[in-house]
């Protein structure tokens, strides 16, 4: 049991480590997508360059709990072997994705103040600010791509949208 934090603020934390791995995979399954099956090797790029932050943010919340002495629980992550016709079907699960971990983040630091988990709570501030920036950029490439819809001038312009 963590030392000063509540079971369901540990419990929240849990989830959202856990959702960022997920998040990881679905987010690699549509960087693999777009690179082999649509020929968008730049918004590939773009996507697994996002994949890998997912990584990054699930370390940054496991240790919250860590560092007051409760182990991550590392779960694992199902196959993905989703099909996309579109880079327009991609973004849309890249936006889905992105949201709902945005939701989960959101929902854990309202536990956690809740809770009166303080330090835990500014921690997860931080994660979600750095995390916005990303949704940003996920609903201005979601856009962009519905502009473009199946023009395949897409992909050379998209890289002028990148982070």
């Amino acid at each position: 049991m963590a030392t000063n934090i509540t079971k369901e603020t540990s419990d929240a934390v849990q989830l959202a480590t856990h959702a960022a791995f997920v998040a990881n995979s679905w987010l690699d399954r549509c960087k693999s997508v777009l690179n082999a099956d649509l020929a968008c090797p730049n918004f590939s790029a773009m996507i697994h360059a996002l994949a890998h932050k997912y990584l990054y943010w699930g370390d940054l919340v496991g240790d919250l709990i860590e560092n007051y002495n409760q182990a991550v629980v590392y779960g694992g992550v199902e196959t993905r072997a989703e099909e996309y016709k579109t880079p327009v079907e991609v973004i849309d699960k890249v936006f889905e994705v992105v949201i709902d971990y945005q939701n989960q983040l959101n929902k854990c630091a309202d536990i956690a103040k809740a809770n009166t988990d303080v330090h835990v709570y500014e921690g997860l501030l931080k994660v979600i600010k750095k995390h916005d920036k990303y949704v940003e950029a996920v609903i201005n490439w979601r856009d962009i791509a519905h502009k473009y819809g199946v023009d395949p001038t897409f992909d050379h312009d998209v890289k002028h949208y990148d982070i």
